[in-house]
């Protein structure tokens, strides 16, 4: 076996290439929307949706216990069946979802919680069982190596629910319900035909047994654990200084995060390339980690590097950016180094996560990302109370510092 074979015919770097541009593409579109959803919504009304999309964002890993990762981290494995993995994972977010619902129900009966949020829980329990078939359609796209493919289908559901989201504005008054409607109603299209392409290819079985559903929560359930930390890891020094810091620091440094997270977009598009490669190698030689190692390496030197390029351009880009952005928010230049420091030491990261998937090593995954949280959170409380708030990006540096060390000293464990 010649492993160093996609590397010689660039796939992997055009591949790569158009996985961020569709990443860019979809972070993209979704903020276009921003000034047209204000200016139709009052704040209380956009909270609502802000809401609805958080309700989503944590139910996602709950509901389907992040299944599709040991799907992705099969489907190379010719001793499994992976149509009925697929059926498997579908049965148990069918479960999953019947048990939370069931909970909001009861929390919503004995006055735990209001009617509004109930309803907010429901629809987005709903909008998770539509949008799941699609996800497991994406995941094996990338698995079979088509980007472009991959690229298409996912900007077909923003445009599909901007559709949905137009056409019921048009028919009904602006209440911000009927956005989400727009997007369960999307979510419902695109996850149906995703699962009808999933049963013409075979890829469903309408069977589930209990080996396949024990393999999938001892592989999947600490990922949830890993999903949650990861987003809490990201989202600390805005939640600290949202509840210690003013306002005007939070929107500077979200400022901040929206511009260094170009460099995330990248490194998320590399590990989409060459994930399938490595894991596709493994199963069938488990000594093509040796051979990732040294390409992890040598990709993480070039990326701390890269911080030393940016530091000789930073000033040209930052008088760039001034240009777009109002003076009362110049203090977003502050965080800016240290949250593209932070973002290059995640690519970093995520080289090396590969390694940690290909070994099943999820729990161990899972203790580091939500001590790496921990760690996010405390030492951003300690730099706002104790120091200046212009220095809460150099925590999340910190800690996805620690992540990256962590994750990469245990992949070289043999």
């Amino acid at each position: 076996m010649n492993v160093t074979s996609p590397f010689r015919r660039n796939t992997i770097i055009v591949n790569s290439l158009i996985y961020t541009f569709g990443n860019a593409l979809n972070a993209l579109l979704p903020l276009l929307l921003i000034p047209y959803l204000t200016n139709i919504h009052t704040p209380e009304q956009y909270a609502k949706i802000a809401f609805f999309q958080m309700l989503v964002f944590i139910l996602t890993p709950i509901l389907g216990i992040e299944s599709i990762s040991y799907i992705s981290r099969t489907y190379f494995d010719k001793k499994k069946n992976i149509n009925e993995y697929i059926s498997t994972s579908l049965f148990i977010l069918i479960l999953s979802s019947f048990i939370v619902t069931f909970i909001i129900f009861i929390f919503d009966f004995i006055s735990l919680i209001n009617n509004e949020i109930a309803f907010a829980f429901y629809l987005a329990i709903i909008y998770c069982i539509f949008i799941y078939p699609y996800n497991i359609f994406i995941a094996i796209l990338i698995n079979r190596e088509e980007p472009l493919r991959y690229t298409a289908f996912s900007l077909s559901l923003f445009f599909l629910s901007l559709i949905c989201i137009l056409g019921l504005y048009k028919f009904a008054e602006s209440d911000p319900y009927l956005r989400v409607m727009g997007q369960i109603v999307s979510a419902f299209l695109i996850g149906t035909t995703a699962l009808t392409m999933l049963a013409k290819s075979g890829y469903v079985a309408l069977r589930a047994t209990s080996n396949c559903a024990k393999d999938i929560v001892s592989f999947s359930a600490p990922l949830v654990v890993h999903t949650l930390s990861g987003a809490m890891l990201g989202m600390g020094p805005q939640l600290v200084l949202a509840y210690f810091g003013s306002e005007a620091a939070m929107a500077e440094y979200s400022i901040a995060l929206q511009v260094g997270s170009a460099i995330g977009l990248i490194s998320v598009g590399v590990n989409k390339a060459i994930t399938p490669w490595l894991i596709r190698n493994y199963e069938s030689d488990p000594k093509t980690l040796n051979y990732y190692r040294v390409f992890a390496r040598n990709c993480s030197v070039f990326l701390l590097l890269s911080f030393l390029i940016y530091i000789l351009f930073e000033e040209y880009l930052i008088n760039f950016l001034i240009l777009f952005i109002d003076n009362s928010h110049v203090g977003f230049k502050y965080h800016l180094k240290w949250i593209v420091f932070g973002f290059l030491i995640n690519g970093v990261y995520l080289l090396y996560l590969n390694i940690l998937i290909c070994k099943k090593e999820t729990s161990i995954l899972a203790f580091i990302t939500a001590a790496s949280s921990i760690i996010g959170l405390l030492s951003s409380y300690i730099i706002i109370v104790n120091f200046d708030s212009n220095f809460v990006a150099f925590a999340m540096t910190l800690a996805f510092a620690f992540l990256a060390f962590s994750v990469a000293w245990r992949a070289q464990i043999q």
